[in-house]
């Protein structure tokens, strides 16, 4: 049988009523085994850094395009949040009522989830995650989220490349 509205999913917190929603916890990312695998100098904890900073930078991605799709999809007026306990929920609110809804509403429900879903998928996939920590050098030791600044006399620097010049030069001390 195909895609019914029973098939939509539903959520609602402490005095919000339930409305259709689309469970985005991520059950699936590459593991410290996989950057070390890649970087075999990186240390533990620089590996569950750069894993981290790699969901953040997804999250963050994700729910600045989430805006795009709902609109792409449903039209204006119809808006996303997240919600759960980790924000695992992604509730959709703006929509007809759920006992109006037609073929046309629930095909359009589908597509949307299909999409986010796709989304998370593509986001959490190994060669994405390790090109990201890749592109912002998060497999240095030290590195931070934000890893790369603007210098006062032109160019770019990286954080990690800093804190590494300072340990040997005798300064490591004042990073902590």
């Amino acid at each position: 049988m195909g895609y019914t509205k029973d098939d939509v999913e539903w959520h609602g917190e402490y005095m919000r009523p339930n409305r259709p929603a689309v469970n985005v916890k991520v059950y699936k990312f590459p593991s410290v085994e996989d950057v070390k695998g890649l970087w075999p100098d990186c240390d533990d904890n620089t590996a569950e850094n750069a894993l981290q900073f790699a969901l953040e930078q997804a999250q963050q991605i994700f729910w600045e395009d989430v805006t795009d799709c709902v609109e792409d999809i449903f039209g204006k007026g119809v808006t996303v949040r997240q919600e759960g306990r980790s924000g695992g929920w992604l509730v959709v609110e703006g929509l007809p009522r759920f006992e109006k809804w037609n073929a046309v509403d629930l095909a359009k429900w589908r597509k949307f989830e299909n999409s986010i879903k796709r989304e998370i998928e593509d986001r959490s996939r190994l060669e994405n995650v390790l090109e990201a920590i890749e592109s912002n050098e998060w497999y240095k030791a030290g590195a931070e989220r934000y890893n790369f600044y603007d210098k006062k006399e032109g160019g770019h620097g990286c954080i990690a490349d800093d804190k590494e010049a300072a340990v040997k030069a005798g300064f490591g001390h004042l990073l902590k």
